[in-house]
């Protein structure tokens, strides 16, 4: 144990400490800090030396990870001036319902009952850069709960403080931006954070939205990103930044259209593939009854099937069996005056499938089933026509 130490602990939603502990025999990686009654606990793996009784006693140079731990202090400080946005924005009803600060991001939740549109998002942005621009200061001050409450610093909701606590202040002495119960770390003016970026706004439970955030570095690699990606589309666009969202819009509109009439002439050629297989079918009941087995590629059998139902008549049904690589499928299409007698799609694939182990549903219309014993499903789709004349009590 250090009799002192300057490794911050994790607590209140802020990441523990990073660093290293260096002695004459020994070199300790540390790879966080936690509170345990109290007391900065290090978490940390030995790189050099050997940890025993006899290192227990040595004098070690304590080192933080600074960079990391102004990364920390950079992004706790943006997620004060975030609550006071919010609460101008959205209203005074917000309150904060819990936090996460690291080197890496900010993550804010807060009470509030609705989505934030994405004016109101860009709103809570704009006032906390504006307020980073001002380079506020940032002051901490020890006192009575009572007294810090009365001053009307914010305090989180169901949290216990001591007798005594931190009071965390951005704004010059005219003005009070933030003022809250704090333990954390800060920067020492506002200006320090560099830059904030919303990155998301989410739903946690009913009536507690989260926005994340990163600043600083975190929010400089974000933009750097950006313009990475901006850079590569206007490149490969060839044309200039603000014109890069019209090309690409125009781009969809075109894949769009290439789609439709791509799906358009796969439909003809269906439809030219089905006159072929709905021909010579036999007449059940007054129903023309058309009984197919195919052995082709799945995807060519949907589309042919699409070809089938644009090809039908109002007084046919169409059974079309598939095997492709040891699976099976039977589909079923029955015309508007064969369902008016009552026969349905839904119904026919079902129990022609259930006689080689397969199952399956759909529409009246249209329906399709998969099958487990392909062998059976010659026998299963030939008893189509003793179907529909029970159905229609022929």
């Amino acid at each position: 144990m250090l009799e002192t130490s300057p490794f911050y602990a994790e607590m209140g939603g802020q990441v523990g400490d990073k660093g290293t502990l260096v002695s004459a025999d020994l070199e300790i990686d540390v790879f966080d800090t936690v509170k345990v009654n109290d007391t900065a606990l290090c978490r940390g793996k030995v790189k050099k030396g050997t940890a025993n009784e006899e290192t227990m006693g040595a004098v070690f140079m304590a080192t933080v990870d600074n960079d990391r731990r102004n990364d920390i202090r950079k992004n706790h400080s943006a997620t004060h001036l975030l609550q006071a946005a919010l609460r101008q924005v959205l209203g005074t009803h917000v309150q904060q319902q819990g936090s996460f600060v690291s080197n890496e991001l900010l993550r804010f939740d807060f009470s509030h009952f609705n989505a934030m549109t994405a004016e109101e998002i860009q709103k809570v942005e704009d006032i906390v850069n504006a307020k980073v621009m001002e380079c506020l200061p940032v002051n901490t001050q020890v006192m009575g709960v009572d007294e810090a409450k009365a001053s009307g610093a914010m305090a989180l909701f169901g949290e216990k403080y001591g007798d005594e606590v931190r009071v965390v202040k951005m704004g010059a002495c005219n003005e009070e931006f933030s003022k809250e119960l704090c333990g954390g770390l800060h920067v020492q003016n506002t200006g320090n954070i560099g830059l904030v970026k919303i990155i998301s706004e989410s739903s946690v439970s009913a009536g507690v939205r989260r926005i994340e955030a990163v600043s600083g570095r975190g929010a400089l690699s974000l933009l750097r990103a950006g313009t990475q990606i901006l850079t590569a589309l206007r490149e490969q666009l060839r044309c200039k930044d603000v014109e890069v969202l019209d090309r690409i819009q125009q781009s969809f509109a075109k894949t769009q259209n290439l789609e439709k009439s791509l799906q358009s002439v796969k439909l003809e050629l269906a439809t030219l593939a089905a006159a072929e297989l709905l021909n010579g079918g036999i007449n059940v009941a007054g129903v023309n009854l058309y009984v197919r087995e195919l052995s082709i590629p799945d995807e060519k059998y949907k589309n042919l099937l699409d070809g089938v139902q644009n090809k039908l008549d109002t007084d046919s049904v169409a059974v079309i069996a598939n095997k492709d690589n040891g699976a099976g499928s039977i589909a079923v299409m029955v015309g508007k005056n064969v369902q008016a007698k009552g026969i349905k799609a839904g119904d026919l694939v079902k129990d022609l499938a259930a006689a080689c182990g397969g199952r399956g549903g759909g529409r009246p219309d249209r329906a399709q089933a998969g099958t487990k014993e392909v062998d059976k499903i010659a026998g299963a789709i030939a008893n189509a026509n003793n179907w529909i004349r029970a159905k229609l009590g022929a």
